[in-house]
């Protein structure tokens, strides 16, 4: 019966989360970021699509995280209320958690500039057609099972099992279903990550396999029949160190779009290098034209020729990112480019073996690794050659800034691992050969030389 004060932290239209202690209760600032960044998480809202996350503080109320939606530049901050931390939950966050834990989270709602997260699963038990999907199931019957019948629809929601996608019915109509593709049928190489495959928002192609009206099933495939017969596939994972020479470079490579979500487009593009070589990268909304954009369907249609540049390679995470935009055209960019003009001469570094080191500079870091100007084989006299040292091989464990491993100015060893005489370009290594073949998908045989 004693009478208390209290600081509100949230309220909803049925219920209120209160505080006792004034010095905990939740600041506005603190779960604020710019507005225009939140809103890009907007079409996330209250659905199934989880993202990494690092904690960064701990309350008696909840979970302060910080996470950085796929090419966002700034890192947003929200806030995972006690109560969705898990079902049940009923200890101390300040316990349950230590500071730079990664987690993964969703997003339940965007309200003045603040981030309302939760770490707990959604239930799995909706029924699959929802008051938002009211088209009727008997229409899709006719296409049911036919190889060549193609329907476009957008995926709104992921499970561990595959993805659901709401699609309108053959002939036209403006109520949507929403039909599930079974993790087997979204691609036709392993997935690890469902919603990395086949993130929220993103425009897809679809046949239905099967309806069941009566109890509201409809079931989808991304793949064609021909696919899921076993026809030739590609490679598992994609190598993605074939488009490791071209990151940061000024060449343009062809490729076709083959979907779209809120953040930008994703577009199919093959080596230059190994044109049997083929991968999906993400050219980001803000790398879709030099003026600002809107929506991403403004710019680019699925099945759309695109020109993109690489702008990096993470191989570790298997993440290519693209650009089609023109290359920077600042000052020093232009310094650059013309130093770049005349192509190195690497031919005297050919048939060297992978496993001999040599002695270089570091005179260039960017975000995606570092440029080393490296001394002649064999002690041999005559001009260095500049070549690349990527990100991923600076060292052994994962480097997030080259900077901080790496200075202008500083001696390495480096190893060559590819050359291409033609355009004149170096690929090197600071990672020892042995770890690098135990690492890599596509290790080559003992001790191979370099050439091309």
């Amino acid at each position: 019966g004693d009478k208390v004060t209290v600081w509100v932290v949230e309220a909803t239209s049925d219920k209120f989360l209160l505080s006792l202690v004034q010095a905990r209760a939740p600041r506005p600032e603190s779960a604020k970021t710019s507005t225009g960044d939140v809103m890009v998480l907007k079409p996330l809202a209250g659905g199934d699509a989880w993202l990494d996350a690092t904690v960064e503080s701990m309350t008696d109320y909840g979970v302060f995280v910080t996470l950085r939606p796929p090419g966002c530049v700034e890192e947003l901050k929200g806030l995972v209320y006690k109560t969705q931390i898990k079902a049940g939950f009923d200890g101390s966050p300040e316990g349950a958690f230590t500071v730079g834990e990664a987690v993964r989270v969703r997003v339940l709602s965007i309200k003045d500039s603040r981030l309302a997260l939760s770490m707990k699963e959604k239930k799995d038990d909706q029924p699959l057609l929802s008051a938002q999907f009211k088209a009727e199931l008997s229409p899709f019957e006719d296409i049911a099972g036919l190889p060549d019948e193609w329907l476009t629809g957008r995926v709104v929601s992921s499970t561990l099992y595959g993805v659901f996608v709401a699609v309108k019915p053959p002939g036209g109509g403006q109520e949507e279903a929403r039909g599930l593709v079974p993790i087997k049928y979204i691609a036709d190489a392993f997935i690890a990550d469902v919603a990395q495959a086949a993130p929220l928002g993103k425009e897809v192609r679809v046949r239905v396999l099967s309806v069941d009206a009566e109890k509201g099933r409809l079931a989808l495939s991304m793949l064609s029949e021909a696919s899921v017969a076993g026809l030739p596939k590609p490679a598992d994972p994609v190598n993605l160190s074939k488009f490791i020479p071209f990151a940061g470079t000024d060449e343009w490579l062809d490729g076709i779009v083959d979907g779209r979500s809120v953040f930008g487009a994703f577009v199919k593009v093959k080596s230059p290098d190994d044109e049997s070589v083929a991968a999906s990268g993400m050219v980001h909304i803000t790398e879709m034209a030099d003026g600002f954009v809107e929506r991403v369907e403004d710019v680019v249609n699925v099945g759309q020729e695109v020109r993109v540049r690489v702008l990096s390679v993470d191989t570790a995470a298997r993440r290519l990112t693209l650009s089609m935009k023109m290359p920077d055209t600042s000052a020093e960019s232009q310094r650059e480019s013309r130093e770049k003009k005349e192509p190195n001469d690497v031919s005297p570094w050919l048939g060297l073996s992978q496993k001999e080191w040599l002695v270089g500079k570091v005179v260039r870091i960017a975000n995606y690794g570092a440029f080393v100007e490296v001394d002649r084989p064999n002690g041999a006299v005559g001009p260095r050659c500049t070549g690349m040292v990527h990100i991923s091989q600076v060292q052994e464990n994962f480097v997030d800034d080259v900077a901080e491993v790496l200075e202008i100015g500083q001696t390495v060893q480096v190893r060559v691992v590819m050359l291409d005489v033609k355009a004149g370009r170096m690929a090197l290594s600071m990672v020892n050969a042995d770890v690098a073949k135990k690492d890599s998908p596509t290790a080559e045989a003992e001790d191979p030389s370099v050439g091309r």
